[in-house]
């Protein structure tokens, strides 16, 4: 059955409650994952882990006791999605990491840091995944 867990009904609240905030430390351009550590802080008292580093969020996102990875097709508000550095065609290129969202996806906005619903799951697939060679990589928490 393909449903929203408590846990990720709360990351989705807090994301809601903290649009238009500025989440990370100021570095606007590298942002995201604090971001969403700092949503995962607020909703779960505990960060996914990372750092300000997509690839080892990513190696966060694995671990099956607080994670379970989800198709696309199963995604819904709460969920994670992440296009971690080291994994696209050119491995130099740098990741992204959001939050599903009811229409799109929550994510910092480089151009000022804040968390906004930017990119739509087709946009993100195209770039990410078409354009870059990201894997498509989504997680739902338990």
């Amino acid at each position: 059955m393909n449903q929203q867990t408590s846990n990720s009904q709360l990351l989705f609240s807090i994301a809601k409650q903290n649009l238009g905030q500025l989440l990370s430390d100021g570095n606007a351009n590298f942002g995201c994952a604090i971001t969403v550590n700092n949503l995962a802080q607020k909703a779960w008292n505990c960060p996914i882990g990372g750092g300000a580093s997509t690839n080892l969020m990513y190696q966060a996102l694995l671990d099956t006791k607080r994670f379970t990875p989800i198709l696309l097709a199963n995604t819904l508000p709460g969920d994670i999605i992440i296009a971690p550095t080291g994994y696209a065609k050119d491995p130099s290129q740098h990741g992204h990491v959001g939050v599903i969202a009811q229409y799109g996806i929550l994510s910092n906005l480089s151009e000022d840091g804040r968390l906004h619903e930017q990119w739509t799951i087709p946009a993100w697939v195209q770039y990410y995944h078409l354009n870059l060679g990201f894997p498509l990589c989504f997680f739902r928490a338990v």
